[in-house]
């Protein structure tokens, strides 16, 4: 998949996600929403791409360890630090960038779950399992289908008008 169809999938997972949830419900009002609602939404642009940096280093091959679960659980590990460790003076700092690491932690494995639906899916647990595919049927060919991108740029558009609407009605 390109790197921008990534983009719009993960804006469109995380626009939806704020959709489907209550986490911009705690937040009485409207700036606070904005505010959270485009901490995730960069968080998720940000890392919608960061499994494909092993691209730019050749020592690792391509989706090997930064399409696995390890990966995840490392982002993950991070986001859970930062809870427990605030790194900024001011505690709306620390606010937003607990809700940018909570959408890198979306766009990270937005990124992983649609590569699994290419032929070449993603190696899950590797090294443990190098060359076990996930069951998945394959839905996409990189190159081959040109209109993906387009199709999750509209979505993320409809979900994004979703989440400003969500944000100024609730």
């Amino acid at each position: 998949m390109l790197a921008k169809t990534h983009s719009y999938f993960a804006i469109s997972s995380s626009s939806a996600l704020m959709l489907a949830t209550n986490i911009l419900d705690n937040e009485a009002d409207i700036t606070g929403k904005l505010l959270i609602a485009t901490s995730i939404t960069l968080g998720s642009y940000t890392c919608s791409n960061l499994p494909d940096i092993d691209k730019k280093i050749p020592i690792i091959k391509h989706r090997t360890w930064t399409h696995t679960l390890w990966s995840i659980l490392l982002i993950y590990a991070i986001t859970a630090y930062h809870d427990n460790n605030p790194i900024f003076l001011n505690p709306l700092n620390d606010f937003l960038l607990h809700y940018f690491l909570i959408g890198s932690l979306i766009g990270y494995i937005s990124h992983i779950a649609v590569d699994s639906f290419s032929p070449q899916s993603v190696p899950l647990i590797y090294p443990l399992l190098k060359n076990t595919r996930l069951p998945f049927p394959v839905l996409y060919t990189v190159g081959k289908m040109k209109s993906g991108t387009k199709i999750w740029k509209q979505i993320s558009i409809i979900l994004i008008i979703g989440g400003l609407i969500k944000c100024l009605i609730w």
